[in-house]
C-alpha cells in the first residue's frame, strides 16, 4: 500500500517505488532534541553504542515475489465515522454558518465536527479568525499579526474521516492580501503522530481567488480523526479560504491529455523522467508505433524510454511519443532539453504543435544522435496566441536501429521583472514595519526600536536558535539572481549571530554565523538562488555556541538585501 511522490513530480513514482531502489542502513546515537528532552545536568556523560556486527541476509531458497501493482476497490466509511454530506463533501459546514472555534492554548481541544482556528503561543503565532463574503462565496479570513516562527502557528483545521484504500480530492478557493504561500495537508493527529496522509502542498496566493486541488491515496489505516490543515504561519499577509471540499474521488486513469500547469520546478512536461505513474512508466505519454512494428518502453532500471524497431521501412508512419495538454503562452520564450542517443538510427525529429497538429509552434527539428548520450537544447518563442492544449512529439523515423530519450523538460525562460531591493524598511525609520519578531516561551526578550535601529534586550536565549529572531517574509527571490546582504550589527556580551534566507519549507538558500561584538559591524554576504521562491530573512539570536550568556542588547540596523 506505500507509495511515494517528488516535490516536483506530477503523481506518484511508479509501483513498486520507493522499494525499487537501493536503501541504507542507519545506526545513530543521538543525545537530547525536542521529544527526547534537553541535554542537561542529568544526562548521564559518556554515552556509548556498541555495535558488535551487522549481517544482511539475501532470500534463499525461493524467488523474490514478482511485484504486482495493488488494485483497490471503493471504500466506505465504518459506522461512528463522520459521514459525507449528500454532495459527497466530507467537511461539514462549508459557508462557515456556525462560529468557528479559537484554540490559543494546547489544552484545548478541536471541535471533532466544525471548523477551528489554531494559534499557538508556543510557535510565536498572533491573529484572529472572521468570516467574510466575496462573490456570492463566504471565506474564513484570517488575520495575522505575529506571523510566528512554523507554518502551523496558524492553522485553519477541520477533523474528517478517512477509510484505507480511499483516493481523496481537496480542493478550495483561496486568497492573500499580498502574494505569499501556505502549505495545505491531511494527517493524522497527536495519536498517529501527525503522520501525513497527503503531501505538505505549498500553494501559491496573490489577491485574485484562485481554485486549488490536489489529490492523495489514503495508504494508512482508516483514521476517523484525521485532520484537514491550512498551515498560514511565517508570513503577514492574511489569507482568505473558502468553497472547501474533501470527497472521495474514483481511481480511474489519470486524464493524460488534459492541459498541464507547470511543476513546481517550472517544467512543462509531465513525466519527463519516465518513473511517475502507471508500472509501465508512461503515464501522460503517448506511444504510436505507426507502421514500424517498433516497441516503445521504459526500462525498470535505467528508467528511460527506448524506442526499437528490426524493420527497415522506406515508407508508412513513422513510430511517435506524444504528450499532450502542453501550455504555451503567447510572446514567451521557452528550451526544449532531452538527453538522447540512438543505435543505427541516425536523427530523430521534434516539434511542438496544437492539439490536431495543424500549426507549428515549434517548427520540426531535426536532432542528429549517435551512440553517446547528449543533451540537446532548442530555444523558441511562442509566437502564436496562447494555447493551454498543444502538443510535444518526437518522431523516430523509419530507420531499423534504437532511440533512448530521458529527462525531457520545456522551461519557460521568459525573463521576469526582478524586485532589485526587495527588503522594505531597511532602517527601521518606520519602527518595526514590515519586521516581525519572535520569543519563544523558554527564553526573555524584548525586541523595539531605538534610534532608527532594531534593539533586542535579551535576558534569557532559550533552548533553540529560533527561541529569539527577527525576521522579514515574503520577500520575491528569483532564480539565477545573485543577491547582496548587508547588515551592521553589534552586542553588549560577544555573541553569535545567525542570518539565514529561507522558504516556507525550511530551505535554506542562505546560512552563515557571524561572531558579534561591542563594536558596531558591518557585515556582507553575496548567494545566488536556484530556484525562484518566497523566502524570509531571519535573524537567530536563541541558544548559539557558548550560551548561556548574560542578559545583553543587541542591535541591528542598514539591513540591505539587493540584487548585485
Amino acid at each position: 500500500d506505500w507509495y511515494s511522490k517528488g516535490k516536483n513530480t506530477a503523481t506518484n513514482y511508479s509501483y513498486p517505488a520507493p522499494f525499487d531502489q537501493n536503501f541504507y542502513l542507519v545506526m545513530n546515537l543521538a543525545v537530547g532534541g525536542w521529544f527526547d528532552g534537553e541535554v542537561d545536568e542529568t544526562t548521564k556523560f559518556p554515552a556509548e553504542m556498541e555495535v558488535d556486527y551487522v549481517r544482511v541476509y539475501d532470500l534463499k531458497n525461493r524467488d523474490y515475489r514478482e511485484p504486482v501493482e495493488p488494485v483497490y476497490e471503493d471504500v466506505t466509511l465504518p459506522d461512528g465515522a463522520k459521514q459525507p454530506l449528500e454532495d459527497g463533501n466530507l467537511v461539514y459546514d462549508q459557508a462557515y454558518e456556525k462560529a468557528i472555534k479559537t484554540i490559543t492554548d494546547g489544552a484545548q481541544t478541536l471541535d471533532p465536527t466544525y471548523w477551528n482556528y489554531v494559534t499557538l503561543p508556543d510557535f510565536g503565532g498572533k491573529g484572529s479568525v472572521d468570516v467574510t463574503e466575496q462573490d456570492g462565496t463566504r471565506f474564513a479570513s484570517v488575520t495575522i499579526d505575529q506571523p510566528g516562527v512554523q507554518n502551523y502557528a496558524h492553522q485553519l483545521i477541520q477533523k474528517i474521516s478517512l477509510a484505507q484504500g480511499g483516493r481523496y480530492e481537496v480542493s478550495f478557493d483561496a486568497s492573500s492580501e499580498e502574494a505569499r504561500t501556505i502549505v495545505a495537508k491531511v494527517g493524522g493527529g497527536a495519536e498517529r503522530g501527525y503522520t501525513k496522509y497527503s503531501n505538505e502542498e505549498v500553494i501559491d496566493l496573490t489577491p485574485t481567488v484562485k481554485r486549488h486541488t490536489f489529490t492523495f491515496d489514503m495508504a494508512a489505516e482508516t483514521d476517523l480523526a484525521a485532520r484537514l490543515e491550512f498551515n498560514l504561519g511565517l508570513a503577514k499577509a492574511g489569507v482568505k479560504i473558502g468553497n472547501v471540499r474533501v470527497e472521495q474521488v474514483p481511481r480511474g486513469e489519470i486524464d493524460e491529455t488534459a492541459t498541464k500547469p507547470a511543476l513546481p520546478d517550472g517544467n512543462q512536461i509531465y513525466n519527463g523522467t519516465f518513473d511517475q505513474g502507471a508500472m509501465d512508466r508512461l503515464t501522460y505519454w503517448q506511444f504510436d508505433a505507426g507502421q514500424t512494428k517498433g516497441t516503445g518502453s521504459v526500462d525498470p532500471v535505467t528508467r528511460d524510454f527506448t524506442f526499437k524497431t528490426k524493420a527497415q521501412m522506406k515508407k508508412g508512419q513513422s513510430a511517435t511519443l506524444t504528450q499532450r495538454g502542453v501550455q504555451l503562452q503567447e510572446n514567451h520564450q521557452y528550451v526544449l532539453r532531452f538527453k538522447a542517443d540512438s543505435k543505427r538510427i541516425k536523427q530523430i525529429q521534434v516539434k511542438a504543435t496544437n492539439a490536431d497538429g495543424t500549426t507549428a509552434y515549434l517548427p520540426t527539428h531535426d536532432v542528429p544522435l549517435t551512440k553517446q548520450t547528449t543533451t540537446v537544447e532548442i530555444p523558441f518563442t511562442m509566437t502564436q496566441a496562447t494555447d493551454l492544449n498543444s502538443q510535444l512529439q518526437f518522431n523516430f523515423g523509419l530507420a531499423k536501429g534504437e532511440v533512448t530519450l530521458d529527462d525531457v523538460e520545456l522551461i519557460d525562460i521568459t525573463p521576469v521583472e526582478v524586485d532589485r531591493s526587495p527588503l522594505k524598511n531597511v532602517s527601521f525609520a518606520d519602527g518595526l514595519n514590515f519586521w516581525s519578531s519572535y520569543v519563544h516561551y523558554d527564553a526573555q526578550a524584548v525586541v523595539s526600536t531605538v534610534n532608527d535601529a532594531a534593539k533586542l534586550a535579551i535576558a534569557s536565549e532559550g533552548q533553540e536558535p529560533w527561541s529569539v529572531l527577527l525576521e522579514q517574509g515574503n520577500l520575491q527571490l528569483v532564480k539565477g539572481q545573485t543577491y547582496q546582504l548587508t547588515f551592521k550589527a553589534s552586542s553588549t556580551v560577544a555573541r553569535p549571530l545567525e542570518v539565514t534566507v529561507e522558504n516556507a519549507s525550511y530551505t535554506r538558500y542562505f546560512s552563515q554565523i557571524v561572531e558579534l561584538g561591542t563594536e558596531a559591524k558591518t557585515y556582507q554576504f553575496d548567494f545566488t538562488l536556484g530556484q525562484d521562491d518566497t523566502a524570509g530573512l531571519k535573524f537567530l539570536l536563541g541558544k548559539a555556541a557558548g550560551s548561556p550568556f548574560a542578559a545583553h542588547n543587541v542591535t541591528i540596523d542598514d539591513v540591505k538585501l539587493e540584487v548585485k
